[in-house]
C-alpha cells in the first residue's frame, strides 16, 4: 500500500505519524517552548507539511509497507521533523533511521527516499536553504570557490591567446596549456535535484 486516502486514519494514529506531535510528544516540558519557538519561525510551507493529516497518513503508509510498529513509525515520523526544522543534517537522516530503528541500511534509505520524494519534495528548497544555514553548507554561488589557487582568472584574460611572436605551432600549444589551467569550480551542501532533497550531502 502506497498511501492511505485522506481521513481513513485514526486520532491516535494522526499522533503517531504526524512530524510535529510526534516530536513534541518526545520532548520534556522545558524543552517544549524551545522548539515552538523553532516551528514558529519556520517557512509557512515546512510548518503547514508539519502539522498536515496528509503527511501523518504518508509516513504511516510508509510505515505498514515496510512492516515497522508504531513506535519505529513514530520515529521515522520525529526524525522527518527534525530534517525539515535542521535540527539534523540532512545526510543523517538515513544513518539514524537505521540505527535508532535496528533496520538494515537499505530498508531505511528506501523509507528516507520515499519521505523525499512525497514529503520533502513540497517545500525542497526551503529545507535547503535551512539546512544551509544550520550546518554551514556551501551554496552555490554566482562567484563559486576556485579549487585550484595557483591558477587564476586574470593570469587567463591579460596573457594573449596568440602572441605575434609565437609560430602557429607555438600557438597550439599556448593554448591547450591555458585550457589545461582553466579554474575548476566546486560546490557542495545540499542540493535540490528536481523537487527533491538531495539525501547524501
Amino acid at each position: 500500500m502506497d498511501s492511505i486516502n485522506k481521513n481513513q486514519i485514526s486520532s491516535e494514529q494522526y499522533f503517531i505519524g504526524n512530524p510535529f506531535w510526534s516530536k513534541v510528544f518526545s520532548l520534556e516540558d522545558e524543552q517544549r517552548s524551545a522548539y515552538l519557538d523553532t516551528i514558529n519561525s519556520l517557512p509557512e510551507n515546512i510548518k503547514n507539511l508539519m502539522y498536515s493529516v496528509d503527511v501523518a497518513e504518508i509516513i504511516i503508509a510508509i510505515g505498514e509497507k515496510n512492516n515497522l510498529n508504531n513506535w519505529q513509525i513514530n520515529r521515522v515520523a520525529i526524525a522527518t521533523a527534525e530534517i525539515m526544522s535542521a535540527q539534523i543534517p540532512i545526510n543523517q537522516f538515513i544513518p539514524n533511521i537505521s540505527q535508532e530503528l535496528n533496520l538494515p541500511i537499505e530498508t531505511a534509505r528506501a523509507i528516507a527516499q520515499e519521505i523525499n520524494i512525497k514529503i520533502f519534495s513540497k517545500a525542497a528548497l526551503h529545507i535547503k536553504r535551512l539546512q544551509d544555514k544550520r550546518f554551514n553548507f556551501k551554496t552555490r554561488n554566482p562567484k563559486p570557490e576556485i579549487q585550484n589557487p595557483n591558477s587564476s582568472l586574470k593570469k587567463i584574460q591579460r596573457q594573449p591567446i596568440f602572441p605575434k611572436t609565437h609560430k602557429p605551432e607555438e600557438r597550439i600549444v599556448n593554448l591547450q596549456k591555458q585550457i589545461d589551467e582553466k579554474p575548476k569550480f566546486v560546490e557542495s551542501g545540499p542540493k535540490v535535484e528536481g523537487n527533491v532533497v538531495d539525501l547524501s550531502s
